[in-house]
């Protein structure tokens, strides 16, 4: 898709508001969701260009290269796109005013033409693991209906929505007006509840773990809870930074086109709130120690680091004497 929002809508940079609204009427009209020749990301980016184009400022700031124009997609652009279009025409649903309008000539002795009935617009709350693994769901609406006694009567009507594997926020469906009914069609925008640990961005997936000091320096073996329920495990054997990333490609969102999007995990290096004085000769030791030690100096280190914090004087004089028999077997070995 182009980011011209002048190519976007068919015209030339010289255009007046006029032609702008002209072009953004027929392109919206054509690719709308509820027509048969829709085209999602047309439709979205049409509506990205008529904001930019008709508002004198925003126009302005474009064409003196001070506002960069990306045309977004339907992924990420859909609910701005509907409301740009309901604003535009002063109704949701056009359509029904445009046949209106055209049939005035053989109705105009009855009478003026009945008002449209009203769309009903409902959010559609669904979790992150029904988005990621698919599946149905219900959803109470209030409409009204027309009683039997001619009455107009409110209740409830209970529709199963099929939510396939991926759906986007912001995705409608829709459900079309039966018999009866005093109200109009049924649209439900498809709203993400949030989730304990994840984020969703797109067709990506984001989390946040928190890493002890001592795994951020060694390595850090974590689990990360999945949308459906799976636990998927995390393997980061690097010496990692606060804040720093981690990437698992292929483990986020399925998407509507069979491609999936990326897992990206955001390290919280947590510190220690105290340090003994062993811990902290020790871990100075180790941050000043070179990086090639010879086999026997290794051994003592480790040693070293098994022992009790606490030994009396007897222990300290046989743990010196074996690590001084060790470090003289180890040099008699390599001799």
């Amino acid at each position: 898709m182009s980011d011209n929002p002048y190519s976007i809508l068919s015209i030339q940079p010289s255009s007046n508001l006029e032609d702008i609204r002209k072009a953004f009427r027929k392109i919206s009209l054509q690719t709308h969701p509820d027509k048969e020749s829709a085209d999602l990301d047309k439709f979205v980016a049409a509506a990205a260009a008529y904001r930019t184009l008709s508002d004198a400022k925003l126009r302005a700031e474009y064409e003196s290269n001070t506002q960069y124009f990306q045309a977004p997609t339907a992924k990420n652009g859909m609910p701005s796109a509907l409301k740009t279009f309901a604003d535009f025409f002063g109704t949701d649903n056009p359509f029904s005013a445009v046949a209106s309008a055209a049939s005035s000539a053989a109705v105009i002795a009855c009478g003026p033409a009945p008002a449209p009935p009203s769309i009903v617009r409902e959010k559609l709350a669904v979790s992150l693991g029904l988005l990621y693994a698919g599946g149905a769901t219900r959803k109470r609406v209030p409409i009204v209906v027309k009683g039997p006694d001619g009455i107009n009567v409110e209740e409830e009507r209970v529709v199963d929505v099929n939510i396939a594997r991926g759906t986007a926020e912001g995705a409608t469906v829709r459900f079309s007006q039966r018999k009866g009914d005093v109200t109009g069609d049924i649209i439900l925008t498809v709203e993400s509840e949030p989730h304990p640990t994840l984020t969703r961005n797109g067709d990506d997936l984001e989390t946040t773990i928190n890493v002890p000091l001592r795994s951020a320096l060694t390595g850090v073996l974590s689990e990360v809870d999945m949308p459906d329920g799976r636990k998927l495990n995390i393997s980061i054997d690097r010496v990692i930074p606060s804040g720093y990333v981690h990437t698992v490609k292929g483990a986020g969102m399925p998407a509507l086109d069979g491609s999936r999007g990326n897992l990206h995990v955001t390290c919280n290096v947590v510190f220690p709130s105290e340090l003994n004085e062993l811990q902290r000769e020790l871990l100075g030791f180790a941050l000043a120690m070179p990086k090639n030690l010879r086999q026997e100096q290794s051994d003592a280190l480790r040693l070293g680091l098994h022992m009790p914090s606490k030994l009396s004087n007897t222990e300290k004089t046989l743990i010196g004497e074996a690590t001084s028999l060790l470090i003289k077997r180890r040099a008699d070995e390599a001799e």
